[in-house]
């Protein structure tokens, strides 16, 4: 039953019937529209929505990918207002920790986790990348975190967080060598990417179009890679004869292209 009490300490009447409504929808299986969550958001974030948070139907798929998988807990990476970890805790029995370098998003996520009354399976916390406990996790998902960093500012979500190429590169590095050092069976969502190659350690384990891109679940298989990695494109296309390794027993690919590791 969703929580009377929010970031903001009270939830109007209205408020609370839809967060009612949302849960009883998405723990029954019937469709929740972006439009529909976001009206729990505050307005500034609810305008971002389409841009930077992942839609409902993505968190949805993301989240039944790794509860199938056997994942328990997810680190969500940038997570915004806690749209992937709110719906796959509403809709899985997973546990989802968001790490968010803008507080304010941050109040905004444990808000909305409030509203639905979601306990100690949804945390979020303020903090920079490497803040992260990410060896703590059996899963991570990735929704393009370091983009911003590349588009124009007038596309930047707010000034309050350095962006720069240098800032990408950074992280990007840093998200490269966390993969190859991951725990075996890691599992790994990615949707649109998440700013660089995955080393060839990990295989392309589910492949679908979803929102305005394409959703990947890799599981890492080998315990040192080979030097390779892959590259994930995001046009969708059929598996050409080329990429006939990729369906190996246990696997399932949905006519999505991916780039064989280079």
């Amino acid at each position: 039953m969703p929580h009377a009490c929010a970031a903001k300490n009270v939830l109007t009447a209205l408020e609370v019937d839809r967060a009612v409504a949302i849960a009883d929808a998405l723990r029954g299986g019937r469709e929740v529209t972006d439009a529909e969550l976001d009206l729990l958001l505050p307005p500034p974030w609810r305008r971002a929505s389409a841009q930077f948070w992942t839609p409902v139907a993505v968190a949805r798929k993301a989240a039944a990918w790794l509860a199938r998988a056997g994942s328990r807990r997810v680190l969500d990476v940038g997570s915004g207002v806690g749209k992937l970890c709110v719906v796959g805790a509403l809709t899985t029995e997973l546990s989802f920790h968001g790490i968010e370098q803008r507080p304010p998003l941050v109040d905004v996520a444990r808000g909305l986790a409030a509203m639905f009354a979601l306990g100690d399976r949804v945390s979020f916390q303020s903090g920079k990348l490497q803040q992260a406990s990410f060896f703590a996790h059996d899963a991570l998902y990735f929704f393009n975190p370091f983009g911003e960093n590349v588009v124009q500012r007038e596309d930047w979500l707010d000034v309050s967080v350095e962006l720069s190429q240098e800032r990408l590169e950074k992280d990007v590095w840093f998200i490269e060598r966390t993969l190859r050092e991951a725990p075996m069976r890691t599992r790994v969502v990615t949707y649109h990417g998440y700013g660089g190659p995955l080393p060839d350690s990990y295989h392309p384990t589910v492949c679908a179009p979803a929102g305005t891109g394409v959703l990947r679940l890799w599981t890492k298989i080998h315990a040192e890679t080979r030097g390779r990695c892959w590259l994930e494109l995001d046009d969708v296309l059929p598996l050409s004869v080329a990429e006939s390794a990729l369906r190996q027993p246990g696997n399932e690919v949905e006519g999505v292209k991916t780039s064989p590791p280079r």
